[in-house]
């Protein structure tokens, strides 16, 4: 099991939302994005990406994928749809699932995936999860969301290969 924070670190990737932060394997200190805007009647989107080459051929869809994002300040008419997707070096998808939606009521929502269809990781693959936030009310909405601990994790199945520890010896 691999586990990411979403940090408000800008990726090198971008799909053109209103944020492209970075899925990393520490923790930071905890900030706040305040007041992001979902205006009525409309669907704003975000990602979050791990590095490049993570988790490269390593990567398993087998098992259960978990989604955490804290709100801070909700709104109830807000809905959110993360899409897990696998993506090549370049940031083209290469297979997709979402989650079922939830609306942004204050606190730490959980969304899961149990093996999902992302085919097999090819070298240079990573994961991007595409926030969609909906308004559907006739009236604008703001949300503060939280970055950077553990109440904004990504937690995968895989476990990446890392390099071993050797042992040295000192002759004197």
């Amino acid at each position: 099991m691999t586990t990411y924070y979403s940090r408000d670190i800008t990726s090198d990737l971008s799909d053109g939302g209103s944020f492209s932060y970075s899925l990393l394997k520490t923790a930071g200190t905890p900030n706040t994005l305040t007041g992001f805007p979902v205006a009525k009647v409309s669907t704003v989107s975000a990602d979050l990406y791990t590095d490049p080459n993570d988790p490269s051929s390593q990567g398993s869809a087998t098992g259960t994928w978990t989604f955490e994002i804290n709100i801070l300040s909700g709104d109830a008419d807000v809905e959110l749809t993360p899409t897990l997707h696998r993506i090549n070096s370049g940031g083209t998808s290469q297979a997709s699932v979402a989650a079922a939606a939830q609306n942004t009521v204050a606190g730490v929502l959980t969304f899961t995936w149990n093996n999902p269809a992302l085919g097999t990781f090819n070298s240079g693959d990573r994961i991007r999860v595409a926030l969609s936030f909906r308004n559907g009310t006739h009236g604008n909405a703001t949300l503060d969301i939280g970055f950077n601990d553990a109440d904004s994790e990504f937690i995968t199945p895989y476990t990446l290969l890392g390099p071993k520890p050797f042992a040295f010896s000192v002759f004197v």
